[in-house]
């Protein structure tokens, strides 16, 4: 048997003296494992090796893995346990046994073989039965059928999103674990709550391992919560993204690209008077109050083609130069915006967000001049930067009586490369110098959504993509818990999402709209920062269609943004 004793920092570094909490010289952003190797050593969890280096490439053995797991897990040894190839002589004999003992490792005619590669399932089997993770008997990875022994662990840790597995859809059970896959697998492991505890009407009801059991229990109720628990590794701060952080307190969407100049029904809409409802609130025909205090001013098409990470998206200068007038020309976006804020008595001001398109990564890059530049990170820099530039300049010289430019959108709403990662860095960076503030707004199966903070955003607006029209009411709400179970565990925000409706759709429409206001109220995001999708033009219709249900909605909505 074994037992738990006062928990010892892990050391990836078993043997050679090591430095701690600081950058490794060979182990730059572009590496896959950066932020778990940060973020471990941050936390004293690993460390590397005295000449500053951190070897991600090199094996890990199977004693070293023991020494490692036994360490972090506070596990003691069965000293009645006989292993015939150590002794109490080997390096590592009491990690080794106590390994043994708790069942993260298996022994082969009674020998460890402690000098041996650590191997793929034999670190899924460690990992899961060390952290007790669950599988749901989804995983399909091609070289791993469900009859085969170690499916139940490997399958563990695809459920609980520390694996993905290999581009060809393998797992390689067999392959070898180096220091760098070993240190992203800790830190994936330790990143993610190991309990979840559900409240209704604010009481302790039950606590799960499973994020997803959790989510099953509380759908029945109206009034459930669910909460991350912390534990030993890991602090979760069961709390929302706050104004203070991202400088926003109630933003809302507003498109206004070529899917809007293209479209006859939208374009007519770009007017003083469309820009009102989200502005400000009427009662009884008279301004009464603010609405939202912050407009996201985004275009995602251009003529020919798309400014998100696509296979449209072919844009140079050119085509954002088109978006600058699209917002800063003569009767633009700007313009329309300050024009409905003097009409408005009781608003003195309002926040703006710019979106800065997606610095496409493929084709070479066209500047004004027609010149082709090499498509390279400081190239894609330059041009953001020169985006970046043009804005603040448009806004010095033109007079935006109550409105204020307080920073940036990414429009893109996923990090799926280390190229970008670095992007956002020095992006970050130079919105920052300026004073700005840096948001975006991941949708709900976003890569890397985790690591919003250290990419240098102020804030970032999970999705719960619950609000299409072909999900059932259990879909909708398992969504809407496991965003802002999400949102929570990473303090992010979260995005309020309602499509446009007309008069076919709109119950199912607004039902969901509410839910979505539902939990949110019920999570405790009201209070802190959100913004909402609300397709083109679907706030101004709530405002003004002469149709009591979308009235009705409209000042719930009030309501809601207010705390009221």
């Amino acid at each position: 048997m074994y037992k738990k004793i006062a928990p010892i920092t892990m050391a990836l570094a078993c043997v050679c003296p090591s430095i701690s909490f600081a950058a490794y010289k060979d182990v730059p952003i572009s590496n896959y494992a950066y932020h778990w190797i940060e973020q471990l050593s941050g936390k004293q969890i690993i460390s590397g090796y005295s000449d500053g280096s951190f070897k991600p490439g090199a094996v890990i053995t199977r004693k070293q893995a023991a020494m490692m797991l036994v360490r972090t897990l506070a596990l003691s040894a069965d000293q009645t346990l006989e292993i015939k190839d150590v002794n109490e002589n080997t390096y590592g004999y009491k990690e080794i046994v106590a390994a043994v003992s708790a069942g993260l490792f298996n022994l082969k005619d009674g020998l460890f073989q402690p000098d041996e590669p650590l191997t793929r399932e034999d670190m899924a089997k460690a990992l899961a039965i060390g952290f007790s993770l669950k599988g749901d008997q989804m995983s399909t990875f091609v070289d791993v059928p469900k009859t085969y022994p170690y499916y139940r662990y490997i399958d563990a840790l695809a459920a609980n999103n520390i694996t993905t597995g290999y581009s060809d859809q393998s797992f390689q059970p067999k392959g070898a674990v180096n220091r760098g896959q070993f240190a992203a697998f800790i830190g994936r492991t330790l990143a993610n709550p190991r309990e979840y505890e559900v409240l209704i009407d604010g009481e302790k009801k039950t606590t799960f391992r499973s994020k997803q059991e959790a989510i099953l229990f509380a759908e029945p109720y109206d009034n459930a919560v669910i909460r991350p628990v912390s534990n030993q590794y890991q602090t979760f701060p069961n709390e929302f993204l706050s104004p203070e952080k991202s400088g926003v307190k109630n933003g809302v969407l507003l498109y206004n690209g070529y899917e809007i100049e293209k479209n006859p029904l939208y374009n007519s809409l770009q007017n003083k008077e469309f820009f009102k409802p989200y502005l400000a609130y009427k009662e009884n025909g008279q301004y009464v109050d603010s609405m939202f205090d912050s407009l996201i001013l985004l275009g995602r098409e251009y003529p020919g083609g798309e400014f998100t990470e696509s296979s449209q998206n072919k844009a140079g200068y050119s085509e954002w130069l088109w978006y600058l007038n699209k917002l800063f020309g003569e009767n633009g976006t700007i313009s329309i915006i300050g024009q409905s804020i003097q009409d408005i008595p009781v608003l003195d001001h309002v926040n703006i967000f710019i979106a800065i398109p997606y610095p496409q990564r493929k084709d070479p890059i066209v500047d004004l001049n027609g010149q082709t530049h090499p498509n390279t990170l400081d190239e894609r820099f330059q041009w953001t930067k020169w985006y970046i530039d043009q804005v603040y300049s448009q806004w010095r010289n033109k007079s935006h009586n109550g409105l204020v430019l307080k920073g940036f959108y990414w429009l893109n709403e996923t990090v799926t490369n280390t190229d970008d990662e670095q992007l956002l860095l020095m992006v970050s960076d130079y919105i920052h110098q300026q004073k700005g503030k840096f948001i975006y707004s991941p949708h709900a199966l976003s890569t890397n959504f985790e690591n919003w903070q250290s990419y240098g955003f102020d804030g970032a607006y999970l999705q719960s993509n619950a609000h299409f029209m072909n999900l059932s009411e259990e879909e909708t709400k398992a969504k809407l818990h496991n965003s802002l179970i999400e949102a929570q565990t990473r303090n992010s925000g979260v995005n309020l999402e309602i499509e446009n409706h007309g008069y076919a759709t709109v119950d199912i429409g607004l039902d969901k709209f509410r839910q979505y206001l539902h939990y949110a109220d019920l999570y405790g995001a009201s209070s802190q920062s959100l913004i909402m999708y609300q397709g083109a033009s679907m706030v101004n219709r709530l405002a003004t269609y002469n149709n009591p249900l979308y009235q009705e909605m409209y000042t719930e909505l009030y309501h809601f943004l207010k705390n009221k």
